[in-house]
């Protein structure tokens, strides 16, 4: 501001205060509340601008406001962190506990359906190979990898003599059997109490 002859203190002081008027506590800047409007991951605070195709930001639970995104590869980290292996000789055992949103307690699987399967990170052999998943286990995971190079015959059961191991008391000792005949598999149970049910997705014709 230049200072004239012909200003009195009372405009000065006005030109002042205009000037230096502070920011109210918590005011953004324009630029800030710009920014207020993007997608930002709430494990690394990236934006939607920066995230790349196999990493955008992704809603995994019920959260909302700024805690409602994260990037893939966030998830997939803190996943990892929630693993636990088993390395069984011929079966491999993944054991994720509590794979649920620690805000909302909302449990990935809900949400996300068949793509978290996806996400989740566990190693399969280079070899021929079997995937048996938990379905009604959330919010905890359990996946079985078979190392179907190992041999003809894998014993399901709640037994640690067992390959692939059940935690279920409705489960027997030995409840079943995973058998290769002829380089086909077949799923066969050893008379357990309850039976070894076989889940069917698509159309099956009855005779």
């Amino acid at each position: 501001m230049n200072l004239n002859e012909g200003n009195t203190m009372s405009q000065i002081l006005n030109v002042t205060a205009t000037e230096t008027k502070p920011k109210k506590k918590g005011e953004l800047s324009d630029k800030s509340s710009e920014r207020s409007g993007q997608r930002v991951c709430r494990i690394c605070l990236g934006e939607e601008e920066d995230s790349q195709p196999e990493n955008e930001l992704i809603c995994p639970c019920k959260c909302a406001g700024t805690m409602k995104y994260i990037h893939v590869d966030c998830l997939k980290e803190w996943l990892d962190s929630k693993k636990l292996v088993y390395n069984g000789e011929k079966v491999k055992s993944f054991f994720w506990k509590a794979l649920e949103c620690e805000l909302c307690k909302a449990p990935f699987e809900n949400v996300m359906k068949g793509r978290l399967f996806n996400i989740m990170n566990f190693e399969c052999p280079g070899d021929d190979y079997l995937i048996m998943e938990s379905v009604k286990s959330a919010p905890a995971k359990v996946v079985h990898v078979f190392n179907l190079s190992k041999g003809n015959e894998f014993r399901i059961g709640r037994s640690v003599d067992t390959d692939m191991k059940i935690a279920d008391i409705s489960v027997s000792r030995i409840h079943s059997f995973v058998r290769i005949r002829n380089n086909r598999l077949f799923i066969e149970d050893n008379g357990a109490k309850f039976g070894t049910l076989v889940k069917i997705c698509d159309p099956f014709e009855i005779v």
